[in-house]
């Protein structure tokens, strides 16, 4: 079971902007008008305002962002970054309490000063201005170990133009002594800290690149380091991590080397010798790596950034020390650091990437089996080098802090957990069969979607903004639905197909109050983009192929509840209306059939759910009591369905939806309460018992 209440919501990197250009937006009918605007292609530069607040939005940045910074404004996984001044030129950064006050603090490395800089936290998400402590000449890695066994954080620095590892002992206030420096090759790089002799004391291992090798330093327990061992690592090892990849408890390493493009595997012995044991390619101009157990098979996996590529690259551990040959995912320009977590609130392992030329931010969701899906994209300060992600402000929300080299600073982006009213419905959205529960975030925009099976499909993906309307439907007729929004306050319709292609950009169809009933109007197996005027009872009906299937055909009146449906089982969606007050129900044909002129079936306070609950391809009239929760269903042929029957309670929302994937619609229902969905079909089988998928 799921709360979606307090977790995370992720971004698409299709992020909403229309034309703006000035259109006929009162839907008037002058063809001179609507012909050429209303569905008019969408604008190829992707510029506009959908959210109406005055601001320009741009294709991948978030609704509601100043196009000066790029920078999201309106919600999401992540919020806009807060920015502090972190030395000259802060090129990599750490995250750990240094003062013992039970708040995460960062430290960062400063190149252009040669500065050890120190932020502590306030619990609150803020951070304070830099401490600075003199370290090595070009200091580019910082790792977090306990040296001397005080208790205390301390801190180790790569610093590659004097080839020193700097170690720096913490007092536990936050402070730090002058640093006691090694050599440890040329231009030293990459650092890390474990365990490696099982003595109980920290050890660091660091990566010299011009040598092409690492060397290992085993700790005494008291802050000093024994002379170090070197062990060659492909050419020219830049960054490295530590992990048990051949399930031995003894700690290993995973180096990349830049000039061969490889992931070096180095297995330890518990005793602090290491020999390599493969080496793998792994893209061009490898710089960081992150481990993680991405599939949920016990091996830990790797997943490196791939600078030239402009990508990922994940290899799957076999857990005895080799892995599988990469699998890779573009990420935008300049692949720079990597760290893992739990983004998106749904215990699977998320990656999240700086993209160093374009100043970005890449989250990518885990599917728990592996795969990874682009799932969110943040603009961040000029030229971000380092990646941490920590719990700054202490809400159980994953935060993310960068060091960006370009700007000289860090920048904390705190995890976004405010979620809006849930719209919840059900449709298709795997291609199984089946319809999935979903729910749509009215604040963000994000949308959530999980199968009967309990598997999550969708997981916080940003196709909406503050306001947006959610429209189901399949409108590329590949057999599963897509996540499709309308601006309520001017018409424009906004689809994109889970398969990663956009099908309607700011399409106009539509105007402020109207209501919105999709469906396949004219048989061609895709939904159309359908609404219906409040005031006159009016139908407009565009297909997405450029046709107009209705304007303007007159079923309904002020005050009609609209229940579209295909209700003659010719395969197309006829125009149907339900009078809450009388109790009947008027559909009609495009083809100018009169189906049904008032059927009397209803009374004041009943709710119409039509669907097909009997599986022979036709709507039937279908009825929930709101008072008693009793469900009456009555089939276009005239058959009883349905009478009397008890699934729901005062206040439940009835939703119809065919679970199960046997052709007929069931009984569903929604507590708003809860969020626990409660299902079975017209027979009496019990398909679903609070199930919780919303908030």
């Amino acid at each position: 079971m799921t709360n979606l209440r307090g977790r995370l919501a992720a971004s698409i990197v299709f992020i909403f902007a229309i034309h703006a250009t000035g259109t006929d937006s009162d839907f008037d009918g002058l063809d001179d008008t609507w012909e050429n605007t209303y569905f008019g292609d969408s604008s190829e530069t992707m510029i506009g305002d959908p959210d109406n607040d005055g601001l320009i939005n741009y294709l991948e940045w978030v609704i509601g962002s100043d196009p000066s910074d790029g920078s999201d404004a309106s919600g999401g996984m992540l919020l806009d970054a807060v920015s502090y001044d972190s030395g000259n030129l802060a090129y990599a950064l750490a995250v750990s309490d240094f003062n013992n006050d039970g708040n995460q603090d960062i430290a960062t490395v400063s190149s252009g000063d040669d500065k050890l800089n120190i932020h502590l936290g306030n619990g609150d998400g803020t951070f304070s201005a830099a401490v600075q402590f003199s370290t090595g000449d070009g200091p580019h890695s910082v790792a977090v170990g306990d040296f001397n066994n005080d208790g205390n954080k301390d801190i180790a620095v790569g610093s590659s133009t004097d080839d020193k590892l700097n170690i720096h002992i913490g007092k536990g206030d936050g402070s730090f002594n002058s640093a006691v420096s090694y050599n440890s090759g040329e231009y030293t790089f990459g650092v890390a800290v474990g365990d490696f002799n099982e003595d109980g004391n920290h050890d660091v291992v660091a990566a010299s690149e011009m040598d092409s090798s690492i060397n290992v330093f085993l700790g005494n327990g008291d802050g000093t380091f024994g002379a170090k061992t070197s062990y060659t690592s492909g050419q020219w090892a830049l960054a490295l991590v530590t992990g048990d990849f051949n399930g031995d408890t003894f700690l290993d390493l995973a180096v990349v080397s830049e000039g061969d493009g490889k992931v070096n595997i180095h297995t330890g012995s518990g005793d602090g010798v290491f020999r390599l044991s493969y080496s793998y390619d792994t893209g061009s101009y490898p710089l960081a790596l992150a481990v993680g157990d991405f599939d949920a098979d016990g091996n830990q996996d790797l997943a490196i950034s791939s600078y030239w590529d402009d990508q990922i690259n994940i290899h799957m551990g076999n857990g005895n020390s080799s892995f599988d040959a990469p699998v890779s995912y573009t990420c935008g320009n300049g692949a720079y650091s990597i760290a893992t977590g739990d983004f998106n609130g749904d215990g699977k392992i998320d990656l999240a990437v700086t993209a160093a030329l374009d100043d970005m931010i890449y989250i990518y969701a885990g599917d728990g089996s592996g795969g990874f899906t682009q799932s969110g994209t943040y603009s961040t300060s000029d030229n971000p080098t380092s990646l941490a992600v920590g719990d700054f402000n202490k809400d159980g929300v994953q935060d993310v802090v960068i060091a960006s080299y370009g700007d000289s600073e860090i920048s904390v982006h705190g995890g976004n957990d405010d979620l809006g009213e849930a719209h919840v419905m059900t449709g298709d959205y795997d291609g199984d069969g089946r319809d999935d529960m979903v729910a749509f975030d009215t604040a963000l925009g994000g949308w959530y979607v999980q199968a009967t099976s309990g598997a999550s499909i969708v997981w916080g993906t940003i196709w909406g903004w503050p306001g947006a309307t959610p429209v189901g439907g399949d409108y590329n007729g590949d057999g599963t639905n897509d996540l499709a929004v309308i601006n309520s306050t001017d018409g424009y319709w906004y689809i994109y197909s889970l398969t990663g292609e956009i099908l309607a950009w700011a399409v106009q169809w539509g105007w402020s109050g109207a209501s919105t009933v999709p469906g396949d109007y004219n048989g061609d197996g895709t939904d159309d983009l359908a609404v219906y005027d409040n005031n006159g009872g009016y139908w407009y009906i565009y297909s997405l192929d450029g046709n107009v299937l209705a304007w303007a055909v007159q079923w309904g009146w002020s005050g009609a509840v609209t229940v579209p449906g295909d209700y003659n089982g010719d395969g197309t969606d006829d125009l149907a209306v339900y009078d809450s007050n009388a109790g009947y129900w008027y559909v009609y044909s495009l083809d100018e059939t009169v189906i049904t002129w008032a059927l009397s079936w209803g009374w004041p306070g009943a709710t119409p759910v039509p669907g097909d609950y009997d599986g022979d391809g036709t709507s039937d009239f279908a009825l929930y009591d709101d008072t008693s929760g009793y469900w009456y269903i009555l089939s276009s042929s005239g058959q009883l369905i349905a009478w009397a029957v008890p699934w729901g309670w005062p206040g439940a929302l009835p939703v119809s939806g065919d679970f199960d994937g046997d052709g007929a619609d069931d009984l569903i229902v929604y507590d708003e309460d809860t969020a626990y969905w409660y299902s079975r079909d017209v027979s009496g089988n019990l398909l679903m018992w609070g199930n919780q998928w919303g908030w």
